[in-house]
């Protein structure tokens, strides 16, 4: 409903839409040592 009054109003051209499709077929990737997410929150401080 947001989406549709920013088109509404013109503030938009058009609404992308998602799929879940694409990123199910994306592959998983490896990884080795501590979670990325590990490394992410240790750099931040």
């Amino acid at each position: 409903m947001f989406y549709h009054s920013l088109l509404a109003a013109g503030l938009v051209k058009k609404i992308k839409t998602s799929s879940c499709e694409d990123v199910s077929r994306q592959p998983f990737v490896q990884t080795q040592g501590e979670p990325v997410s590990q490394t992410i929150i240790e750099e931040r401080r």
